[in-house]
């Protein structure tokens, strides 16, 4: 069994906080686990340095405010490599802008690491005491945070079972560690999300499957899309297919997607009333393809949308929901749209520079 490791001062991006940050009003905690997507493999840009409002990230020994990388306090994460951009940080920033609550994240993946691996009392080759760890720093917070309640448990793994041996087994396994969790942390009705992992090139091809059952073998569990992302990307900037790790821009609307299903079924609320698409390496964005976020009524400028992993120039359909329109605006002018455009490209000549979403009602 491997030793825990606490990594956060060997990070230069981290902003550690010495003083633990009051807690305050936290009351909806997530368990981040799984591996080296969850944990984070893409490159952290300036537009992921922010301190998120409204979020804190458990250090093992208190609260701080979230920054990345959000997987550093990870206790199982010696030997790994260092921990980067995750879905994590888009995740807890959507959550605490649409509920206006704060949100408390608790990351401990791990890259490399088999469904099998986190099952309750794993003692297999290379045991990382996977779940121990998990369940360990999962009760620490709640313990520290009166009144708070596991809202969730957000799973991101399945790239080391994607096989036609392994994929088989893959639900009745993750079933059993939700339910070991539920069980050990006292949260019977926190509901599961899963991610696909990667589809680029034949990835996924027998794990995603599985995951999209998710729902009928587990009681309170979703799944999201990894729906035309995009891995990390060659030296000369193309994408590498045989890399299954999402580039900067796929995790950040990764994280997006884990905030869209939880606002869903864990609020109640709608994560958005217009949903942006955008043209990537992989995919063209006509038809509602590409990279997507599901957006609220607001402004977005060039760094909003980048933020959610959309580049402006690259917009390429929108789907709005009836009442609203989204309101393209370029150096000629603007161009309301009140219904779906499944190509813009048509429609709009001019570079768009910012966004905006309203009500028409």
């Amino acid at each position: 069994m491997f030793p825990s490791f606490r990594l956060a001062d060997a990070w230069p991006l981290g902003k550690v906080v010495e003083a633990s940050e009051p807690s305050g009003d936290l009351q909806d905690i997530f368990l981040l686990i799984g591996q080296s997507n969850m944990a984070g493999r893409a490159p952290i840009e300036e537009l992921d340095t922010d301190v998120v409002e409204g979020a804190l990230l458990f250090t093992g020994y208190g609260w701080e405010p979230l920054t990345n990388p959000v997987n550093r306090y990870s206790t199982v994460i010696v030997g790994d490599p260092l921990s980067r951009l995750g879905p994590g940080y888009t995740f807890a920033r959507k959550l605490a802008e649409v509920t206006g609550r704060r949100i408390g994240i608790v990351s401990n993946a791990r890259g490399g690491t088999s469904v099998s691996q986190w099952q309750k009392g794993y003692s297999g080759d290379k045991d990382f005491d996977l779940y121990q760890q998990a369940v360990n720093r999962a009760r620490a917070a709640l313990e520290m945070t009166p009144g708070a309640r596991l809202a969730g448990l957000i799973w991101h793994q399945g790239e080391a079972d994607d096989s036609p041996t392994l994929a088989p087994h893959y639900l009745s396994r993750l079933k059993c560690l939700t339910e070991d969790l539920r069980a050990d942390l006292d949260a019977p009705d926190a509901p599961l999300i899963v991610g696909e992992v990667g589809g680029w090139d034949g990835h996924g091809s027998h794990i995603n499957p599985m995951l999209r059952q998710v729902g009928t073998q587990i009681e309170r569990a979703y799944w999201i899309s990894s729906a035309d992302l995009v891995p990390l990307p060659l030296q000369d900037g193309s994408p590498n297919l045989k890399d299954p790790h999402f580039n900067t821009l796929s995790q950040r609307v990764l994280g997006g997607r884990y905030a869209d299903r939880v606002l869903e079924v864990v609020y109640g609320l709608s994560p958005g009333v217009a949903t942006l698409y955008a043209a990537n390496e992989l995919s063209h964005g006509i038809g509602f393809s590409g990279y997507s976020a599901c957006l609220s009524v607001g402004e977005y400028d060039r760094d909003a949308l980048a933020r959610r992993g959309i580049m402006v120039e690259q917009i390429r359909s929108v789907r709005v929901q009836p009442g609203y329109e989204v309101v393209f605006i370029t150096s000629q002018g603007s161009y309301a749209v009140r219904e779906d455009r499944s190509n813009l490209a048509n429609e709009i000549e001019e570079a768009v520079q910012s966004v905006s979403i309203r009500s028409i009602s």
